[in-house]
C-alpha cells in the first residue's frame, strides 16, 4: 500500500473521531513531498484517538467531587529531634541494605534548562560550584560515595554492589541526556546500571478537544505530566526490572536539587526500621504565606494540598508544639519500598488541565506560539497516588542541608543557581570547619567566596578531619577525592 492510500485510510478513521483538522495540508494538496507525507503518516499513527477522546472526557465531565475534609498531615518525624543513637543506627541499616544490592534510585529528569538560558537538559546544567559539575555529576557521585560507604561498613568490594539508577527523560531531553552520559563515561557508575526511558507523551488540544499540529506533518504533544512516572515505571520495565534484581527500595527525587542526597542510607535505614512504605522527605515551610504545595490528609487520607487551598486561617495555624500545622513543604522525594511502589503504580490517576500558549502551526505552514493560551495540556500528577499508602510517613529534614532547587534564572536570589551556589557552599564550609578547617576569603577578594566538598569526599561530613584538621583553606576551593 503506497504511503497517499495509507494516509487516506488513516484520515477516515480521525474523521470519524472528529480529528480530521490533522489532515489539513494534506487535504489542501501543500504536502506533496513523499518525505513530508511519510512524517504526517508515522506521527499520527504514534496517537491513540480513543485514549485522547477518553482522556478529554474525563477532564470536561469529572466524576462528582464531593466536599473534602483538609487536616495536616499527623504522622511525622523531625530529624532533629531524633537521637544520635537513632541516627546511626539508621545509617548502619541503610548501608547494609545498600550493600545488598537492594537499593536502587530513580530520576525525573524531564525538565530543560530554558529558564537557565540553556538548550541542554536540565541535569546537564553546571550550576558554578569551583568544580564545574552538572547537577547528574553531583547525583551521580553521592550514589559512588554511597557504595562505598556500604562497602566499607560491610567488607565487600564496591564493584559488587549495584544500585541501579532509573533516568526518566522527556522527548525534549533524552537524546541529551543519554550523549551527556556517554560523553561523561556516565560519571564513574557502570554504564550496565544507569538505565534511561521516555515519560509519555499526550497530544496538545484546544478546549474543544481537537489536536493541534506544532507543524504541517507533525501534531503538537507534551509530556503527561510527573504523576506519568508511575506508568513509565512499568511501560518501560523498569519495576519488572527492580524486582529481577531483587530491589527491596526505591528512592525517587527530581533533578533540579542541587542538595540531594541521592541514595540517602539514613533515610533508606528509617524506612527499613521502622517498617514504613512510602517516607516522604519533606522541609518546613519558611513562612506561612510561602508558595508550595504541602502535605496533608485529604478526608484523612495521604495527599498534597497546594497553597492555593489553604486559608488564612489554616495556613497560620500551630500544633502544640509551635510548628505551623500545614508546614510539611514537598520536595519530591520519596523512599518506597518495592512492594508499596507496585501498588501505587497499579492505579489509574485522574488528569488535570493546564491552560498553556502552545506553539501551533498557521494556515501559511509556519509554527507560532502566541501571546496568549490557546489550547490545553493534560497532566497527571505524581502526588495524586499518594492516597493508597495510608501508612506513609512525612521525614523532616534540613532545607539548609538538603534542599535548594535550581529553576529560576541565574541573578535571581530564591530558587536559582546563585542561591545552589550559596547554600552548598555555606553547608560545605559548615563540614568543613566542623572537622577542624579554617576557611579564609583572601583581602580585597571581590567574587564568591566558595568552598566546594566534593561527593567523593563526603557523603555527609564523614571522613573530614584527616583532610580538614588543623588545614586552611583559602576560596574559592575545591576539597576533591584526589587529595
Amino acid at each position: 500500500m503506497s504511503v497517499a492510500e495509507q494516509l487516506n485510510t488513516l484520515r477516515e478513521k480521525f474523521a470519524a473521531a472528529g480529528q480530521e483538522q490533522c489532515f489539513e495540508f494534506y487535504d489542501n494538496k501543500k504536502l506533496t513531498d513523499e518525505k513530508e507525507m511519510e512524517q504526517l503518516l508515522a506521527s499520527l499513527n504514534e496517537l491513540d484517538l480513543e485514549e485522547t477522546a477518553v482522556n478529554y472526557e474525563s477532564v470536561q465531565h469529572p466524576a462528582e467531587e464531593k466536599e473534602e475534609k483538609l487536616t495536616p498531615f499527623s504522622n511525622n518525624t523531625h530529624l532533629a529531634d531524633c537521637t544520635a543513637e537513632e541516627q546511626a543506627e539508621w545509617n548502619t541499616t541503610g548501608l547494609k541494605l545498600i550493600a545488598n544490592s537492594q537499593l536502587s534510585v530513580f530520576l525525573l529528569a524531564g525538565g530543560q534548562g530554558t529558564r537557565l538560558g540553556s538548550s541542554k537538559p536540565k541535569g546537564c546544567y553546571d550550576i558554578k560550584m569551583p568544580s564545574g559539575k552538572s547537577l547528574f555529576e553531583f547525583q551521580s557521585q553521592r550514589i559512588i560515595k554511597a557504595i562505598k560507604l556500604a562497602a566499607e561498613q560491610e567488607g565487600k568490594d564496591a564493584k559488587d554492589i549495584s544500585v541501579p539508577f532509573y533516568v526518566m527523560t522527556s522527548l525534549a531531553t533524552d537524546a541529551g541526556t543519554r550523549e551527556f552520559f556517554e560523553k561523561n563515561n556516565f560519571f564513574g557508575l557502570p554504564k550496565a546500571d544507569v538505565c534511561f526511558f521516555q515519560q509519555a507523551l499526550l497530544p496538545c488540544l484546544t478546549k474543544e478537544g481537537k489536536i493541534l499540529m506544532e507543524t504541517p506533518t507533525k501534531p503538537a504533544r507534551s509530556p503527561n505530566g510527573n504523576g506519568g512516572v508511575w506508568k513509565a515505571l512499568v511501560d518501560s520495565g523498569s519495576l519488572d526490572d527492580m524486582k529481577k534484581r531483587g530491589i527491596k527500595y526505591c528512592h525517587l527525587f527530581g533533578v533540579d536539587n542541587a542538595l540531594v542526597k541521592v541514595a540517602d542510607p539514613l533515610l533508606l535505614g528509617f524506612a527499613e526500621c521502622k517498617k514504613i512504605t512510602l517516607v516522604n522527605k519533606v522541609v518546613s515551610k519558611i513562612n506561612p504565606s510561602e508558595s508550595v504545595g504541602v502535605f496533608g490528609l485529604r478526608n484523612g487520607l495521604p495527599g498534597v494540598i497546594e497553597y492555593c487551598e489553604l486559608s488564612d486561617e489554616m495556613a497560620n495555624a500551630r500544633d502544640e508544639s509551635g510548628r505551623l500545622s500545614y508546614s510539611a513543604g514537598n520536595i519530591v522525594q520519596h523512599m518506597i519500598a518495592i512492594d508499596m511502589l507496585d501498588v501505587l503504580c497499579g492505579h489509574k490517576l485522574p488528569f488535570h488541565v493546564a491552560h498553556k500558549k502552545i506553539a501551533a502551526v498557521t494556515p501559511e505552514g509556519t509554527t507560532v506560539k502566541p501571546s496568549s493560551n490557546n489550547g490545553i495540556k493534560l497532566e497527571m500528577f505524581i502526588f495524586d497516588v499518594f492516597q493508597y499508602a495510608p501508612d506513609a510517613v512525612c521525614f523532616y529534614v534540613s532545607r539548609e542541608e538538603e534542599f535548594s532547587p535550581v529553576k529560576n534564572a541565574p541573578g535571581n536570589p530564591v530558587d536559582s543557581p546563585d542561591s545552589a551556589r550559596k547554600l552548598m557552599s555555606e553547608y560545605h564550609t559548615k563540614l568543613a570547619k566542623a572537622a577542624g578547617a579554617t576557611i579564609v576569603v583572601p583581602e580585597g577578594f571581590e567574587g564568591e567566596p566558595l568552598f566546594e566538598i566534593s561527593p567523593l569526599v563526603s557523603y555527609g561530613g564523614e571522613g573530614l578531619e584527616s583532610l580538614c584538621k588543623g588545614k586552611t583553606f583559602t576560596v574559592p576551593y575545591h576539597l576533591s577525592s584526589s587529595l
